[in-house]
This record gives C-alpha cells, sequence and structure tokens, in this order.
C-alpha cells in the first residue's frame, strides 16, 4: 500500500488543534428560555399557592422550582460556552459542564443536518453537544451518533475527514 507521503508529497496534516466556539441560536436560546421559565413560572405559582394554604407543603414544592431554575441556568451556560478542538488525535467537546471526547479513528460517517433536535443531552445510542437547531454535523461511530453544531459545519466536516483521513493512513503505513 502506498503512503501518503508518495502519492501527494505535499500534504502535511494540520498540527495545530482547531477551535470552535460556536454562539448559541437565538431561536434555541428563546425555546429554552420559555420552555424552562414556563416550567419554574408555573412550579413557583403552585408552591406559593400551597404556602398560603400550609406553610409546610409551600416548602416542600418550592424545592422543584428551585431546582428548575437551578437547571435553566446549567442550560443557559452551557449554549453559550460551548466548544469543540480537534487536535490530531481525538474531538474534545465541551457544553457547559457537559464533557465528551471521541477518537477520531471511531468516526465512521460524518454528514451534514440542516435541522436538528438532539441538541443537548443523551438518548439511547445519541448524544448532543449542540447549541443550536440548524447547521448540525452527525459524526457516526461504530455504537452511537453524535450531534455538534459548529460554526462553519462544511469547514467542520472538512478538517475532521482530513485528520481522520490522515491518521488512518499514518497507522496503516506505519508513518
Amino acid at each position: 500500500m502506498a503512503r501518503v507521503s508518495e502519492i501527494r508529497p505535499d500534504f502535511q496534516p494540520p498540527q495545530e488543534d482547531v477551535t470552535d466556539k460556536p454562539t448559541p441560536g437565538f431561536g434555541y436560546v428563546v425555546f429554552i428560555l420559555c420552555l424552562l421559565g414556563g416550567i419554574f413560572a408555573w412550579l413557583s405559582y403552585r408552591a406559593y399557592n400551597a404556602y398560603l394554604v400550609d406553610r409546610q407543603l409551600g416548602y416542600t414544592l418550592a424545592l422543584p422550582a428551585l431546582l428548575t431554575g437551578a437547571g435553566l441556568i446549567l442550560i443557559l451556560h452551557a449554549a453559550f460556552f460551548t466548544t469543540y478542538r480537534i487536535d490530531s488525535e481525538k474531538l474534545a467537546l465541551k457544553s457547559g459542564l457537559f464533557r465528551g471526547s471521541l477518537p477520531l479513528v471511531r468516526i465512521k460517517e460524518i454528514s451534514r443536518k440542516r435541522f436538528n433536535w438532539r441538541v443537548l443531552g443523551w438518548g439511547i445510542g445519541r448524544r448532543g453537544f449542540c447549541n443550536r437547531f440548524t447547521d448540525g454535523v452527525k459524526l457516526i461511530t461504530d455504537k452511537e451518533s453524535i450531534y455538534v453544531s459548529p460554526t462553519n459545519p462544511q469547514l467542520f466536516m472538512s478538517q475532521l475527514r482530513t485528520l481522520r483521513f490522515s491518521k488512518a493512513d499514518r497507522e496503516r503505513t506505519g508513518d
């Protein structure tokens, strides 16, 4: 088998880490604020009404409202502090307090998703590190699908493909 350097002597895989910090989509932020803000308001209203009848019950019902408020803050923090870092070995994913790592050799398929429901969170065989609903990238491994929302999906996909294939070629040829 021919080495990459023999086929294309001018080819040099990127040596620097590539870091992308996408800005959250307006629709995503509005959706999170409305959904969790509505749940927080409803729970607060229920806790206040229970407090008027029975103080102990009001305090008990205030706990879910406080937890929902904390969840709102964590999810908004994750939306504004999402980072993807590609180096020669792996793709590091960070969305607020949620972190993940994916070795490049495990990526089997890379595809673009125009609309993405899997924003932040986990499901059976799926994970999401997105901060917007549109212009996402789906990474398929042998075990799961991972959704990301880079600033420039085309550039992100080409960088991943370049590093993934150059690493696979180097491992295969012993470079």
